[in-house]
């Protein structure tokens, strides 16, 4: 466990100057920008006495009974969705069902869509995906002049259930994309249906719905969480959009502006045991410089959290080098969180002892390479 003198210099100045151990790591971070996608969370209509509806998503007939609670017909779950084709003949030329997406998608950035899709009377080539920058409901014509831009007919997969058949397709981003609206894009006129029909004929039926970003680095924005939480709260259904959907109407066009996903990376920085007192977790002189000077070019930067992790050689005994390999991770934290004091930063210090070498420990050379301490600093670009 004896620490090496050579070249003390020249690491340190190397350390310094960024361009010895730094790399970059995508952290496999993607996550489902659709609030509600397996339709699970429920809706409870009090206007309808039932669970009439999934949280996070509106349909544009206000009617009561698309919403199915129903575990043998459901592809997951037992939560599904249905839709007619048309209107109700006061909201737009076609039903449509819609979701505000929980964050805005990033410009020429890349999604996978994905769906599953049961056929009703409907054939499946006139379904469609829009990604629109305003809630259609309150267009006075809803989706009538709509194209999708994604077609479910061109990414459709029969599955082994017979009944669902998974639909998914990359779509790329404009930008501006608010709401996630499906619907029958018939160009010829569609038939209108009663209001008041009790059992209608579906179109087609969805369940499990995601937008996931293709860059595994990308991930939820930060107000994610809030804005799936006023979705829920606002239950938008039947009476209450009733009363949204007439003044808003008379309004001119409003884009929704969310924001935007964001990229996160990994700064990994390895520091050797040089910068650490012979078989101690005591920090030297220059390492507590270079881990200033660390914080210091990072801290006007979005960091999510810190992982610090300690790692010796095999020599010495098991439960020293545990210990050493612990203490030496906490030092390094200390240091480090005495530029985070005033900011909200997760902190996480683990030992691994001579598990994780990145060398030989056959040789002086490997040994002194394997004792260090690696320094995960997970931030947003």
């Amino acid at each position: 466990m004896h620490n090496s003198p050579r070249q003390f210099s020249l690491v340190f100045m190397r350390l310094l100057l960024g361009c010895c151990f730094w790399m970059i790591r995508a952290v496999s971070s993607a996550q489902n920008l659709v609030s509600n996608g397996s339709m699970e969370d429920e809706n409870i209509c009090t206007e309808y006495i039932k669970n009439c509806a999934p949280e996070g998503w509106i349909i544009s007939s206000l009617h009561s009974n698309f919403y199915f609670d129903d575990p043998a017909e459901a592809y997951h779950g037992q939560h599904f969705r249905g839709l007619v084709e048309g209107g109700n003949g006061r909201y737009g030329s076609r039903n449509f069902i819609s979701s505000q997406l929980l964050c805005g998608l990033r410009k020429d950035s890349s999604y996978q869509v994905t769906l599953f899709f049961r056929s009703g009377f409907t054939p499946s080539d006139s379904s469609g995906i829009h990604f629109s920058a305003d809630n259609l409901l309150y267009r006075k014509w809803g989706s009538k002049d709509v194209r999708p831009q994604l077609w479910i007919a061109d990414g459709l997969a029969v599955t082994g259930s017979g009944l669902w058949s998974r639909y998914t397709a990359t779509y790329k981003a404009s930008g501006d994309e608010a709401f996630l609206n499906i619907a029958v894009y018939k160009t010829a006129p569609v038939v209108i249906r009663p209001r008041s029909a009790a059992a209608p004929e579906f179109s087609f039926f969805i369940d499990s719905v995601a937008v996931i970003p293709v860059n595994k680095a990308e991930k939820l924005c930060v107000e994610s969480a809030a804005i799936k939480e006023a979705l829920y709260e606002a239950d938008a259904r039947h009476t209450v959009l009733e009363k949204q959907i007439y003044p808003r109407q008379r309004m001119p066009q409003v884009n929704v502006h969310l924001p935007r996903t964001i990229i996160q990376r990994i700064d990994t920085l390895v520091i050797p045991d040089v910068f650490f007192a012979t078989n101690s977790y005591a920090l030297t002189a220059p390492a507590v410089v270079l881990l200033d000077s660390l914080m210091a070019d990072i801290r006007l930067q979005q960091v999510d959290s810190l992982v610090i992790e300690g790692h010796t050689d095999n020599k010495g005994t098991v439960p020293f080098n545990e210990k050493l390999s612990q203490n030496r991770a906490a030092s390094v934290a200390f240091q480090l969180t005495q530029s985070f004091a005033d900011r909200t930063t997760a902190v996480f210090t683990r030992g691994w002892a001579a598990q994780k070498p990145r060398s030989s420990n056959s040789t002086s050379a490997g040994r002194q390479k394997n004792r260090r301490v690696e320094i995960f600093i997970y931030k947003q670009d």
